[in-house]
């Protein structure tokens, strides 16, 4: 395999005062933030309408699972300073063996969580802003990607062009829209999006309501995540979107890969028994509007990849790191790639870890690789304090 490996779904950690420092004044005192919360260890990102969530997992990609409660404890205090600063980020990479990454959020997503659209717009446009001047380091290796509230498909539309006008390649919805997505209102977003050539994103954990801190609910949220997935596709498909909008590329991050072939399945019986019944009469099986119009990512699946192939095209599976996660392969991705390489050829591989993902996001990388990573034997030494992490 000679091309470069891409992470199609790795991630950006927001600095604590990324929304404290840029949202507009009368928003400072709601301003998502990191604190520490009396009688919990560690950090928590807070914000109005949502359960604080522990940031310790957001940087510790490399942490052996023995030392991860010793990293809770310590909240960013731990983080490297490729968490903040991009020329770091990429340094990182080339530990990793990874020439680019495609970037999505850790906390900012949560936002969407908050009640108040006015106030959800105001921060996702902050850190739409940050990602753009992120990504500005090398944005051929650190490809941002913009998250945009659908509670007005004007608005909507209007950040999605403003977001390409940052030099971003892609567009995140949540998988649970205040109205469906087949809601034809909702089209000036298709539109734009298609019209800009801009991949459209759902992302696990964009989603408006929150995980509660219950363990059952917690676990059932968990368990029932590629439903988020599923909802989402069937709207697109009945609502006719592919219809009206055949260009339109989806892509499902971090959705497992199994429940795939059994959805396929369903949705092609609900087409052909029951569709003309409801109005529903497509052009083109909804089967394939699926599979010509959907990309999926996958990290460590390697046995679900090639179980669902017989199913699924392998121009539309795409490899990801999750970088700087703590469920990353980061530093060992070149490894977990060998592995793919044995399971499905090198042939299939680099369609996985370069070919396809390069295509959908209009990426120009050298067309070999680097000659291979100088990856550690553990995690890198966390920076000193928090202060010197920041940019």
């Amino acid at each position: 395999m000679n091309r470069p490996l891409i992470s199609a779904d790795s991630h950006l950690c927001e600095p604590p005062e990324l929304w404290t420092s840029r949202l507009p004044r009368r928003y400072q005192e709601r301003a998502p933030r990191v604190v520490n919360l009396d009688g919990r260890p560690g950090e928590y990102f807070v914000c109005e309408d949502i359960q604080p969530r522990s940031v310790y997992a957001a940087s510790a990609a490399g942490v052996p699972s023995e030392e991860l409660p010793r990293r809770a404890a310590q909240g960013f205090a731990a983080a490297p300073p490729s968490v903040w600063d991009p020329r770091a980020r990429l340094a990182e990479q080339d530990v990793d063996g990874v020439a680019a990454e495609v970037l999505f959020p850790t906390f900012a997503d949560l936002v969407f969580g908050c009640r108040d659209a006015e106030f959800r717009r105001a921060c996702l446009r902050a850190y739409n802003d940050f990602v753009a001047e992120y990504c500005a380091a090398d944005p051929n290796r650190l490809v941002g990607t913009a998250l945009v509230d659908d509670a007005d498909p004007g608005l909507a539309a209007a950040e999605v062009t403003r977001a390409a006008g940052l030099g971003l390649r892609g567009v995140v919805l949540r998988a649970d829209p205040e109205r469906s997505y087949a809601d034809a209102s909702f089209d000036p977003v298709w539109e734009t999006a298609v019209g800009l050539d801009l991949p459209v994103v759902i992302h696990r954990g964009a989603v408006r309501r929150d995980i509660t801190i219950d363990v059952h609910g917690a676990l059932l949220d968990y368990v029932m995540i590629p439903s988020q997935a599923q909802r989402a596709l069937t709207a697109l498909v009945f609502g006719g979107v592919w219809e009206r909008y055949p260009a339109l590329r989806l892509v499902l991050c971090e959705f497992d890969l199994l429940w795939m072939p059994h959805f396929l399945q369903r949705l092609e019986h609900a087409d052909h028994r029951f569709g003309r019944s409801f109005g529903v009469d497509l052009s083109r099986p909804a089967r394939d509007q699926v599979t010509d119009g959907v990309w999926v990512t996958f990290q460590h699946e390697t046995d679900e990849v090639t179980r669902i192939l017989p199913s699924w095209s392998r121009e539309r599976l795409m490899w990801a790191s999750d970088y700087p996660h703590a469920d990353s392969t980061w530093p060992h991705s070149v490894g977990k790639v060998a592995e793919l390489r044995a399971a499905v050829g090198p042939d299939t591989t680099t369609l996985f870890t370069h070919d396809t993902v390069s295509r959908l996001f209009g990426l120009r990388l050298p067309a070999t690789a680097p000659t291979g990573p100088t990856a550690p034997t553990g995690p890198i030494a966390p920076v000193a304090s928090l202060e010197a992490a920041r940019p």
